[in-house]
């Protein structure tokens, strides 16, 4: 029998959101504005539904002939997976974007770079999960640094391992998935676990988040090639900028969803 998820009432809820459209004026100040229309839709969503939020959630939200996009980036607790009129608090901030750093087919929605003191924090709330959080430190410190274990080994042994070692450890597929129910850490933990890869590196780490938006309009071959995109990008800035860097797929799943069929990307079939 399945057990039931304990039950935890968030006190806050914190939104970053992203405008598309025009504006003419000063765009930065007036889509900073439409924060208090964006907490008071979603508040009034929240009260209206029974729904689950989780970090990386995204609503929709059309004001005027605006298309928002809002993002749940933190929760507080951790886990909390209820909404209490009462009790929980709702944040709102927009992002704005930088047209020097803005992908033309938007393909990397969000860069995070560590160290960094909330994700810091946001790590440490994530309790029950040790087990999990150890073997992924691991598994990504291999991946990020292959060197690791024959610098390991030098510094302890005054050695070097065999070489047929080194190639296993060099050659290990870069990707690890993270698997489980809605709501129970995945994606907090795949947030904020670059911060303390960052401190035992020393080293300043970037996390790339890649947007929904890969999926783009429907036509034939344009998911793989975004796809493709996304991780030419995130080698070519990690290269550029010359730190260890992470490419993070949210919800995986959707992104071969199926849709409508007006829609629907021939790669879904296969």
């Amino acid at each position: 029998m399945q057990q039931q998820r304990q039950q935890i009432t968030a006190t806050l809820i914190y939104f970053e959101y992203e405008v598309s459209g025009v504006y003419e004026g000063d765009t930065n100040i007036y889509f900073s504005s439409l924060a208090p229309i964006i907490k008071e839709r979603i508040t009034r969503y929240f009260n209206n539904n029974q729904t689950s939020f989780f970090v990386g959630r995204t609503w929709p939200i059309k004001i005027e002939q605006h298309q928002v996009t809002a993002r749940i980036t933190n929760i507080e607790p951790a886990l909390a997976n209820i909404f209490d009129a009462g009790r929980t608090q709702i944040a709102c901030q927009f992002i704005p974007k930088d047209p020097k750093k803005e992908n033309p087919e938007n393909i990397i929605a969000e860069s995070i770079y560590y160290p960094s003191e909330t994700y810091s924090r946001q790590y440490a709330n994530l309790i029950g999960l040790d087990a999990i959080k150890a073997d992924l430190i691991k598994k990504l410190t291999l991946i990020i640094n292959p060197t690791y274990v024959n610098d390991w080994v030098q510094q302890q042994y005054q050695q070097t391992i065999p070489q047929t070692i080194l190639e296993i450890t060099n050659n290990q597929f870069p990707l690890l998935l993270l698997e489980g129910e809605v709501g129970s850490g995945k994606t907090a933990l795949a947030r904020s676990i670059g911060a303390v890869i960052s401190q035992n590196m020393k080293k300043t780490v970037l996390l790339m988040i890649m947007s929904v938006q890969v999926r783009g309009n429907g036509l034939i071959g344009q998911l793989s090639r975004n796809i493709h995109n996304a991780f030419e990008t995130a080698c070519a800035r990690k290269r550029n900028e010359d730190i260890p860097a992470m490419l993070l797929i949210d919800e995986a799943d959707t992104i071969g969803a199926a849709r409508g069929v007006g829609q629907r990307h021939h790669e879904d079939d296969s």
